[in-house]
C-alpha cells in the first residue's frame, strides 16, 4: 500500500504507513529502500540518504538502493560522488539504463560533454524514465554542437515537465516545417530574454509565410508592432486564436 501511494505521488500518507511497519522490518532492505526513495521525492534528503545506507548495509546487491543513493547525492550538488556512484552501479550492473541516463547527466554537469555523450550513445531509450533522459540528452547534443540531432531529441520537451502540461490552442493544426506560403503561428516557449533573442529571426520567417502571428510576451508587443507592422504580434492564447 506504501508503495502504491509513493507512485501516486502520496508521499505524506505513504511515509505514515511505513513508520507504522517499521519494527516488523528492521532486517528488511526493501522496506528501507522504499523509506529512502520516499523521503527523497519529499525533498529530505538527509533522511533520504540514512534510510538508502542502511538498505545496502543490510543487501549490498540491492542496486535500486544505490541508485536512490547516487540520486541524492546528485540532487544534492554533490555531482563527483553521484558520478562515482552511477559508475560503480552501471559497472555491477550494466543493463541499468537509466543509471546510465544519469549517469550521462551528471558527466555533462562537471563539463566533461565527450563522455556524456559516449554514455548517451549506449542508452535504450524505452521506458517512462527515458523521456527526461532523451530531453537531458538533446541539451548535452546542442552544448556540443551537434544541432541537427539535438533539436531532433530537444523535441521531447513537450514530453516531460513543465511542457507536458501545456495545452495548444490549435491541437488539430500540423506542425510548420518550413513549408512557403502557408499561415503560420509562432509560438513562445521560454522567458522574455529568450524572446527578444529570437525575434531577430522573425522578419526571415515572415518572408516565407502566407501570413505570420507571433505569441510573444506582453510587454513585449506594442514594441514588436512598432518595429514590425506589418507581424501580427499577440500577448496571450484567446488573442491568438482570434
Amino acid at each position: 500500500m506504501a508503495i502504491d501511494l509513493a507512485l501516486a505521488g502520496r508521499y505524506e500518507e505513504a511515509l505514515r504507513i511505513c513508520k507504522k511497519i517499521k519494527s516488523k522490518n528492521m532486517h528488511n532492505a526493501l522496506y528501507f529502500n522504499t523509506v529512502g526513495i520516499i523521503y527523497r521525492r519529499m525533498g529530505l534528503l538527509d533522511d533520504a540518504r540514512r534510510h538508502s545506507k542502511r538498505a545496502i548495509q543490510i543487501d549490498k546487491s540491492l542496486v535500486a538502493a544505490k541508485m536512490n543513493l547516487a540520486n541524492i547525492e546528485l540532487e544534492n550538488g554533490n555531482i563527483i560522488q553521484a558520478v562515482t556512484l552511477f559508475t560503480e552501479i552501471t559497472t555491477e550492473a550494466p543493463r541499468y539504463q537509466e543509471a546510465k541516463a544519469n549517469l550521462a547527466m551528471a558527466l555533462r554537469s562537471i563539463g566533461d560533454i565527450k563522455e556524456s555523450l559516449n554514455t548517451y550513445k549506449k542508452i535504450n531509450f524505452q521506458g517512462p524514465w527515458s523521456l527526461k533522459a532523451a530531453f537531458n540528452y538533446s541539451i548535452t547534443l546542442i552544448a556540443s554542437g551537434s544541432f541537427e540531432e539535438g533539436w531532433k531529441y530537444y523535441e521531447h520537451r513537450w514530453k516531460v515537465s513543465p511542457g507536458k502540461s501545456l495545452r495548444w490552442p490549435f491541437e488539430d493544426e500540423a506542425l510548420w516545417k518550413g513549408e512557403r506560403s502557408k499561415q503560420v503561428v509562432l509560438w513562445k516557449e521560454q522567458g522574455i530574454g529568450d524572446d527578444i533573442i529570437f525575434l531577430s529571426l522573425v522578419q526571415e520567417v515572415k518572408e516565407m509565410c502566407k501570413t505570420l502571428s507571433v505569441y510573444v510576451d506582453p510587454r513585449l508587443q506594442a514594441l514588436c508592432e512598432r518595429a514590425m507592422p506589418e507581424i501580427n504580434f499577440v500577448k496571450d492564447k484567446e488573442e491568438l486564436k482570434n
